[in-house]
């Protein structure tokens, strides 16, 4: 992910709206909304759900691998 979508990833598990994360970014809402579709597009995954349900799965991977990405480590053991 680009570094503007880890922002946005990181809003929205935050539980800002777009308009609110928006704000916080000095973006359009509609420019948070593009970001928000590639980051679950990246993701292969629909909602806001499904991104914290993929959080969480990660959730025991992040003091496993320090420095790594909890995401790859997840998906490698799960593939």
């Amino acid at each position: 992910m680009t570094p503007r979508e880890q922002a946005v990833t990181r809003l929205l598990l935050m539980g800002h709206s777009a308009k609110s994360g928006a704000e916080r970014l000095d973006i359009s809402p509609e420019t948070l909304s593009r970001h928000r579709k590639a980051v679950y597009r990246k993701l292969d995954i629909g909602s806001i759900s499904e991104l914290f349900s993929l959080f969480i799965s990660c959730l025991p991977y992040f003091d496993q691998a320090p420095g790594h990405d909890p995401l790859i480590q997840y998906l490698g053991k799960n593939s």
